[in-house]
């Protein structure tokens, strides 16, 4: 879920962009079955078509995001399978079953996604706000976060959505922050 990068750090001098170590998955390329964007923020899309010249799997996103990736993609000349998926319908490849679910961010399009496991439904909550009044018109859906109580892990590190989810006491079975 997600391929982005880092800008670097005051001390970095000389230094452009930061890219995650992908060495690891590059040696198990044969296991990679696709990237799942959240939003087309740099830092969740900006390595992508770095990662695509070593692993060239199928990217799936919104229609914003995988048109904001291609931009990139295009940019190094890149082949890409880019897959334009709507969000809250379950999506099948390869071993996994998952869907977007839109959530409210500083980016249109942004979502979180939900994973279909043999273990459980997984919760990847990409960035989201909690805006009672986003400007694109689209709230984070948190009873779709939630799959409406189907959710079995939610890794979420967003303390405005722990303070709302506590109070609005739909906290899912398990909740790591």
């Amino acid at each position: 879920i997600d391929c982005g990068l880092m800008f670097p750090e005051e001390d970095m001098l000389g230094v452009d962009l930061v890219f995650p170590d992908w060495s690891w998955l590059i040696e198990r390329s044969g296991d990679v079955e696709c990237v799942v964007l959240t939003h087309g923020h740099e830092d969740h899309t900006g390595a992508l078509a770095y990662f695509l010249r070593e692993v060239n799997v199928p990217v799936y996103g919104t229609k914003f995001t995988i048109e904001l990736a291609r931009g990139r993609i295009d940019e190094l000349g890149v082949e890409a399978d880019l897959r334009q998926i709507q969000v809250k319908q379950w999506v099948d490849h390869g071993p996994f079953r998952f869907q977007l679910i839109p959530v409210s961010h500083s980016v249109p399009d942004a979502t979180a996604v939900a994973v279909e496991t043999p273990e459980g439904v997984i919760l990847h909550s990409g960035d989201f706000k909690l805006d009672p009044t986003p400007i694109n018109g689209v709230p984070t859906e948190l009873n779709r976060m939630l799959l409406d109580g189907q959710l079995d892990l939610a890794p979420i590190s967003s303390i405005e959505y722990a303070r709302h989810a506590a109070s609005l006491r739909i906290l899912p079975r398990m909740c790591v922050s």
